[in-house]
């Protein structure tokens, strides 16, 4: 279903694909070669290490399946953010590969889209970049600024954004989340298609206009108006604070002020205007627990702000960013994607590409049981499947809830009455459990033939 669609890929490797991905998503508990086997193991080294293979080659299908998911919906939101996958160890493709932040760590980056409903049900990527810096620019940030915006790393969130308007239906609208990296004037700037907003959160103190009721302008920074502006309302939430795995009821209050964002005076032009318009909204706890440190985030949007309602609306879209770094926990720490061991960085890449299908996999069938608990179970599980669990659990397997609590049973989930749903690392070994269930099951029917 995901199979990519690519014309030059003759239905015999196109089949050797489907059977890759399958491999890799039912027995991803065993490394990648064992995952694979002998004849699966040969026909992927031929089809990652093709040079006309790309990454968006090989996710192409994946792309056009979430398109499809994006259309039934309307208005979806987008989450896009950058993780570091540290081959520190990979010595065969050491010289292929680049520094990262962390000391001596070594390896590539990965920059995502993820499209997900208003709720924050997962509906699949709609970008995927892998590259390695370059090891001789390590050291030269102070000269960052003297690039051209495209030829900096932070033109990612550009060029990102660009492919999701390209990917998405006709007539869909999405609302794009980044964080505080994305804070770049060149990205705040960009032109956009109608129905595609942006929610960035700011780290920048920016030099702003403000505009007022009567139209007056007035001339600030955007950190110190917004802490001036007058509470709207307030929004109660369960959230866990950092190094804590309690959650914990908080209250925010919420402020907005429109602003035109100014261009700053380092940045070069490149075709950029001199400002741009956007709502600030500033969702700050007014009184944290002792010795906590306040919870507050200052957001640039290009949606309305005029009120408490749409503030908090606002609030809610971008808490849902969270959920693309639970799919970076899913591909590291529970599909261990850090540990291959491919020797040429180009059919790495691939790999680690053919291994997002089965995070997203993991991903959807998680929060689906969350959002969406009285879907068919069908939407998420072969028949099969829900046959095996049915029989293991000796309860009716018919909703998406009822097939993630009894895979997630099988991964030593205990599920009791006011229990915190499954989390993505168990419900991802609760899957591989069922994969090795289902060879028995499907070896038995065959034996009664």
């Amino acid at each position: 279903m995901d199979a990519p669609r690519c014309e030059w890929l003759d239905p015999r490797r196109l089949r050797s694909l489907d059977t890759i991905f399958c491999l890799l998503t039912d027995r991803g508990e065993q490394s990648y070669s064992a995952a694979l086997g002998s004849a699966s193991r040969q026909a992927a080294r031929r089809i990652f290490g093709d040079k006309r293979m790309t990454v968006d080659e090989l996710l192409s299908g994946h792309y056009a399946e979430t398109a499809e998911r994006c259309r039934s919906h309307g208005m979806v939101l987008v989450a896009q953010d950058t993780t570091e996958l540290d081959y520190k160890r990979h010595e065969a493709s050491k010289t292929e590969l680049g520094p990262m932040a962390g000391p001596k760590s070594w390896g590539m980056l990965s920059h995502e889209a993820l499209a997900m409903t208003m709720e924050g049900e997962p509906l699949g990527l709609l970008d995927v970049r892998l590259w390695s810096r370059d090891p001789a620019s390590a050291g030269n940030r102070h000269k960052r600024h003297e690039l051209p915006l495209e030829s900096k790393e932070s033109a990612k969130w550009g060029r990102t954004l660009s492919n999701v308007m390209d990917r998405l239906p006709a007539g869909t609208r999405a609302v794009v989340l980044s964080d505080r990296e994305s804070d770049v004037f060149g990205y705040l700037a960009q032109p956009r298609n109608e129905g595609v907003e942006l929610i960035v959160r700011a780290r920048h103190p920016r030099a702003v206009e403000l505009i007022d009721d009567g139209g007056e302008v007035s001339k600030g920074r955007l950190f110190e108006e917004l802490s001036c502006a007058p509470v709207l309302g307030y929004r109660e939430f369960e959230t866990c604070r950092a190094g804590k795995t309690t959650p914990e009821r908080v209250r925010l209050a919420l402020s907005a002020v429109e602003v035109d964002v100014l261009r700053p005076s380092k940045s070069p032009a490149n075709g950029c205007a001199k400002r741009v318009r956007y709502w600030a909204v500033y969702a700050r706890e007014e009184s944290p627990a002792d010795g906590c440190k306040p919870i507050e985030w200052h957001l640039l949007t290009t949606l309305s702000a005029r009120d408490a309602e749409e503030a908090n609306r606002i609030v809610e879209y971008y808490s849902k960013r969270w959920r693309i770094e639970t799919l970076h926990k899913t591909l590291k720490s529970g599909i261990h994607v850090e540990d291959l061991q491919i020797p040429d960085a180009h059919s790495l890449r691939n790999a680690i590409a053919a291994h997002y299908i089965a995070a997203c996999r993991v991903m959807r069938l998680t929060y689906m049981a969350r959002t969406r608990p009285d879907a068919s179970a069908t939407e998420l599980l072969s028949t099969d499947e829900v046959t095996v669990l049915e029989a293991v659990s000796g309860k009716p397997v018919r909703t998406a809830y009822d097939a993630v609590i009894q895979v997630a049973r099988l991964a030593g989930y205990e599920h009791y009455r006011n229990a915190p749903p499954p989390g993505a690392l168990r419900v991802w070994t609760g899957l591989q459990r069922l994969a090795d269930m289902l060879i028995g099951y499907r070896a038995a029917i065959y034996d009664t033939r």
